[in-house]
């Protein structure tokens, strides 16, 4: 009897490693089918590294591909044909038949160029692609200083989507307050700046009372000075008033002086004899 225990227990090994195997492939068969219905894309596997980029090509992935057969369509994270056949961060490869999609998740854990790869049933539609947005401004001058951020929105609503308001200020005796001025920033995603045509046409409407002016805001010029240096004017002669040309003093030729609090150029070498 020990014996026929013995013999039967290869048996129900195997049927425990098939019944395993079938219900394995019944739970990918069920994936498939959700994933048809889902939006994504049928008999779809992804392709990605652990922690760190695939970056990899098109002609790599079809040679590690060929022994499930030829896959019928590879793209990117974004479902799009990679530009020059690269591929940077996640593979969408997608086959023809139900069991070349098998094998090849089968192959997850082998290497491509040394990366260990993960492969899956994709059963997500693509990512989508990011949208760059920029931004473009207007200036807006003889405003009310009553006006605030809602009321200005709301008059430039119609031009565009509006990120944010940026009203100048001024410090005076009775604190800080408005200048009577500020810079409307829109969205400007396809880079053609269509807000700021819409709101130049509202240069002379009225905005809490007052009969505004909508202008293209010009960006000033960056200033090149550096910090610690100075300037000074000569004007070739001894005593003189100055207006010649501007000479730069180095950080080094200054000097603070602690008993009167003040920062001046340093007297050059000799200049007490020549006092004297």
């Amino acid at each position: 009897s020990g014996c026929g225990r013995e013999a039967r227990a290869p048996q129900a090994s195997g049927f425990c490693t098939e019944f395993a195997s079938r219900r394995a492939r019944h739970r990918l068969v069920i994936a498939m089918d959700e994933s048809e219905t889902s939006g994504a894309a049928k008999r779809q596997v992804f392709v990605r590294c652990n922690g760190r980029a695939l970056r990899t090509t098109v002609a790599a992935l079809t040679s590690f591909f060929e022994s499930c057969g030829k896959p019928t369509a590879i793209l990117n994270k974004w479902g799009e044909e990679p530009v020059g056949g690269a591929i940077y961060e996640v593979a969408l490869v997608t086959f023809k038949k139900n069991k070349a999609c098998e094998k090849a998740i089968a192959l997850s854990g082998g290497d491509l160029d040394g990366r260990p790869l993960v492969i899956g049933l994709n059963t997500k539609p693509p990512a989508r692609r990011g949208v760059a947005c920029g931004s473009c401004r207007v200036f807006v001058g003889n405003l009310a200083f009553e006006a605030d951020d809602a009321a200005v929105r709301a008059h430039f609503a119609s031009c565009g989507s509006v990120q944010f308001v940026r009203f100048a200020t001024k410090t005076g005796a009775d604190g800080e307050r408005q200048a009577g001025y500020a810079f409307v920033i829109f969205s400007d995603p396809d880079g053609r700046a269509a807000a700021v045509d819409a709101a130049l046409a509202l240069d002379g409407t009225t905005l809490c009372d007052r009969a505004i002016s909508v202008a293209p805001a010009v960006q000033q010029p960056k200033r090149n000075a550096t910090k610690g240096q100075g300037r000074r004017k000569s004007s070739g002669q001894p005593g003189g008033d100055g207006g010649g040309e501007t000479k730069l003093l180095r950080p080094a030729a200054w000097r603070h002086d602690p008993k009167t609090g003040l920062t001046a150029p340093r007297p050059k070498k000799g200049a007490w004899q020549r006092d004297r």
